[in-house]
């Protein structure tokens, strides 16, 4: 059974002494409220601002590592892309060391007594199995942008192997939190307080599951075009496809590359299912434009009931604050491009991050239950215990601070885009003159195109806005 005393004596102490500013904010206030002007000046194009905006704490502090996740992502919209490096080379090395640390979690105890009585907000940030991957993906896209082609192939290979590790890891959590309810005796009915829990099945869309990334994927085959290893390339398209079936671009280069690479039966099956665009001259050049859409939810706090029964005989229901995605991602719409007053393509959706988000953060929900009801069953008999020894007051005292300190976990990389869409285009070769257009909006892109060559541009689109982040 959990030892109530010293959890009693860990929140009498926060409750008499009080909390530092931040741990104050972290019991008290959700993440989402205190990153609320950070996404607003991102959102109004104003990144350097952004950055700026975000304080990077301790390197042993709890939000450490997203909060140089945060700064990276705004350095990189900023288009500074050494400072953006820099930053996610930061939140890596802070990451590994974590991953190598065998016994993280159980490290996690020396704060046990704290945070059982507080929330999740004071345990160390653990990244979800997505952000883990885009961590990744920006290392890359900036080796990318400074034109630092082997690198960028490390960090592909690394978001890829994150992915295939990702499955094992969530079925591995799920019984820890199980083990972890039967060690104290806690027996929570989570079916029961699953069923309060909000349909999210409008954010999560088609997505299968919350770390696979089809945007991931193909910048990882893009880049092994890059460096001509078409088989390479080849797999990562594929598998950008299990996960976008119906993006006509991925469709394209599996198309192109399966009759490069002599793949006759692959060849036929996809001429039979995809419609090919017309055929180009090998004094043709390729560009691809990547655009980042608009931001990814942010969490919001709810608090579900859930029925909890105790070894020793204990039942009740309370309330635990838990987080969930209720903001509906903007459209998608598809961007065009256009040479002079012709149309020649538009663009297709190929990831959504808040569906990815949403999807993992429903896969997580079962471990993330068993967590709370074990934090507020100890919170009540805290109060039973104080109100046994201090009377009404210590009991008013420990009920207001429960009913305070419940406040969901709601942290998450939140400068990350909402979608991405992506164009792969073949253009005669020379100085060719586009305009990207989305709305009232226009971009324009002068690009010299080279016969057999490939030009990457990377597009920010922010509350309708376009702006050009990078390019080779």
């Amino acid at each position: 059974m959990i030892r109530i005393q010293s959890v009693t004596a860990a929140m009498l102490l926060l409750i008499l002494t009080g909390c530092s500013t931040v741990a104050v904010k972290s019991v008290f206030v959700g993440y989402d409220q205190q990153l609320q002007s950070t996404r607003q000046l991102a959102w109004q194009g104003q990144f350097d601002a952004a950055a700026q905006s975000i304080e990077l704490g301790p390197v042993d502090s709890r939000n450490h590592i997203l909060q140089l996740l945060q700064q990276g992502r705004a350095l990189f919209l900023a288009q500074d892309f050494e400072a953006s490096l820099t930053r996610f080379q930061q939140a890596a090395q802070v990451l590994a060391q974590l991953d190598r640390q065998a016994q993280y979690r159980l490290s996690q105890g020396v704060n046990l007594a704290a945070t059982t009585v507080t929330n999740d907000n004071l345990i160390p940030y653990e990244l979800p199995d997505y952000e883990r991957t885009m961590l990744h993906h920006y290392l890359a896209i900036n080796y990318l942008a400074l034109s630092r082609v082997e690198p960028a192939l490390v960090e592909v290979r690394k978001a890829r192997q994150a992915q295939l590790m990702a499955a094992q890891k969530r079925q591995d959590e799920l019984r820890q939190a199980a083990n972890e309810a039967a060690e104290q005796g806690v027996i929570p009915d989570v079916n029961a307080a699953f069923n309060g829990y909000p349909d999210m099945s409008g954010l999560i869309g088609n997505v299968k599951n919350g770390y696979q990334n089809a945007y991931t994927f193909y910048v990882s085959a893009l880049l092994y075009e890059l460096v001509d290893e078409p088989n390479a390339a080849y797999i990562d398209y594929k598998k950008a496809l299990e996960i976008a079936p119906d993006n006509r671009y991925i469709q394209q280069r599996l198309l192109v590359l399966a009759k490069r690479l002599g793949m006759t039966q692959d060849l036929a099956m996809y001429q039979k299912l995809f419609t090919q665009f017309d055929s180009h001259s090998a004094q043709d050049g390729r560009v691809v434009i990547l655009i980042e859409q608009d931001l990814v939810a942010a969490k919001q706090d709810m608090h579900l009931p859930i029925p909890i029964r105790s070894s020793d005989g204990y039942y009740g229901v309370f309330n635990v604050a838990v987080p969930v995605y209720n903001q509906a991602p903007r459209r998608a719409a598809p961007l065009s491009i256009y040479q002079g007053n012709t149309l020649v393509a538009h663009s297709a959706e190929i990831t959504g991050i808040t569906n990815l988000a949403a999807k993992q953060l429903q896969e997580d929900m079962p471990a993330m239950l068993v967590r709370q009801a074990i934090r507020v069953y100890t919170k009540e008999m805290v109060r039973k215990n104080v109100a046994d020894s201090a009377g009404d007051w210590g009991n008013l005292l420990v009920n207001l601070y429960n009913t305070l300190s419940e406040t969901a976990d709601t942290r998450s990389w939140s400068l990350l885009p909402g979608n991405v869409q992506v164009m792969d285009l073949s253009l005669g070769s020379g100085e060719q003159s586009l305009e990207l257009r989305q709305g009232a909006s226009r971009l324009p892109l002068n690009i010299a195109v080279a016969p057999g060559q490939t030009r990457l541009l990377l597009v920010t689109s922010m509350a309708g806005k376009l702006y050009l982040s990078a390019s080779n």
